[in-house]
C-alpha cells in the first residue's frame, strides 16, 4: 500500500525476509533512496558514475543543522527489493510527522549527506602529472608512471652519453698531442707501441661506457650499475697518466648514471592518494521512498 499524506501518496517497499518457524519477522521503516553520482574531475580527467542505494534512519526534524551520519545509513541491494509492504510479519508504526514536505526535506538531506560522506580515492604523482585510471590499482600506476617517464630518462640518459663522449675524445686529443710530440723527438718502437696500446686502451673504455648507457633502463636495480667492473689490470709503464684519465671518466659516468636513477625513482615513489568528492550538480535523485526493513527476532 502506499502511506497517505497531505501531499499525496509516498511509494512504499519491502525488504522480503523469509520467517523462521514459530517467530514473527518485525518490519521497521526506514527512509529510502536511490541515486547516481557523477565523479567528474576536471583536474585528473577522472570521469566515473557510480549508483548509491541507502537506508536512512527516520528521526523528526527540528533542526536544519541535523545532518544523517554514517552509522545512521545502511547499504541496500536495489534488485533485493520488492514493491509495496511485507505480506506477514509485524510492521512498526510510521512515525505520523513522515509526509509528502518532509520527504522533500529528507531528499535534500541525503543529498547533503552524499556530498559529505561520498569520495573516490585515486593514486596520483604530481612529479610525473600523471593520476591514476578509474579501477587502476597501485602497482598498475606504478608502472605506467615508469613507462610515462621512460622517454624523458632515455633522453636525460643519452644526453648524459654524449657528455662522455665528448670526455673520452679530449682523453684521446690530449694522448694524440703527448704522443706526436714524444714520437717527433724519438720515433723510438716503443713509442710507437705505447702509442697503438693507448688507443686500443680508450676504445675499450669508450665500448664498455656506451654499453653501461645502453643496458641502464629505469625498471632494473642500481646494483647492475655499480657492479659494472672496472678494468683489473694494471696501468703499463708509461700509461698510468692515461689510464687514470680514463679511469676517472669512466667512473664519472657510473656515477652520473646512478645519480640520474635515483632522481627518476625518487619521483616515481611520489605517490599519495587524490580523493575526488561530487558537487551537488553531479548527484542524481532517482527515487525515494518508505522501506521496511526486517529486524532480528
Amino acid at each position: 500500500m502506499n502511506f497517505q499524506s497531505q501531499g499525496g501518496p509516498i511509494k512504499e517497499l519491502h525488504f522480503p525476509q523469509v520467517s523462521p518457524d514459530g517467530v514473527e519477522v518485525e518490519f521497521a521503516p526506514r527512509l529510502y533512496f536511490e541515486a547516481k553520482i557523477d565523479f567528474n574531475d576536471v583536474r585528473s580527467g577522472f570521469r566515473e558514475t557510480c549508483s548509491v542505494s541507502k537506508a536512512m534512519e527516520i528521526y523528526p526534524i527540528d533542526d536544519d543543522d541535523v545532518l544523517w551520519t554514517k552509522d545512521m545509513a545502511c547499504d541496500i541491494d536495489p534488485s533485493r527489493v520488492a514493491s509495496g509492504t511485507p505480506s506477514t510479519g509485524k510492521l512498526h508504526p510510521l512515525p505520523s510527522f513522515v509526509d509528502s514536505e518532509t520527504m522533500i526535506r529528507m531528499e535534500a538531506m541525503f543529498i547533503n549527506y552524499l556530498m559529505r560522506h561520498s569520495a573516490v580515492s585515486i593514486y596520483r604523482n604530481f612529479a610525473v602529472n600523471t593520476y591514476s585510471n578509474p579501477g587502476e590499482n597501485l602497482g598498475d600506476f606504478q608502472s605506467r608512471c615508469t613507462e610515462i617517464s621512460g622517454e624523458s630518462f632515455r633522453k636525460d640518459l643519452d644526453g648524459l652519453h654524449e657528455m662522455f663522449q665528448r670526455k673520452i675524445e679530449q682523453v684521446r686529443e690530449k694522448c694524440l698531442r703527448e704522443s706526436v710530440g714524444l714520437l717527433s723527438t724519438s720515433g723510438d718502437f716503443d713509442e710507437i707501441r705505447r702509442d697503438s696500446h693507448w688507443k686500443s686502451k680508450i676504445h675499450k673504455v669508450s665500448e664498455r661506457i656506451a654499453d653501461l648507457f645502453l643496458k641502464t633502463e629505469l625498471l632494473k636495480d642500481e646494483a647492475q650499475v655499480e657492479s659494472s667492473e672496472l678494468p683489473s689490470n694494471y696501468p703499463a709503464p708509461g700509461l698510468q697518466l692515461v689510464d687514470e684519465r680514463l679511469q676517472y671518466v669512466e667512473i664519472e659516468a657510473r656515477q652520473k648514471i646512478l645519480h640520474l636513477l635515483s632522481q627518476y625513482r625518487e619521483k616515481l615513489r611520489a605517490v599519495d592518494e587524490y580523493t575526488i568528492r561530487p558537487n551537488l550538480k553531479d548527484i542524481h535523485l532517482v527515487r525515494s521512498c518508505i522501506l521496511w526493513l526486517p529486524q532480528e527476532a
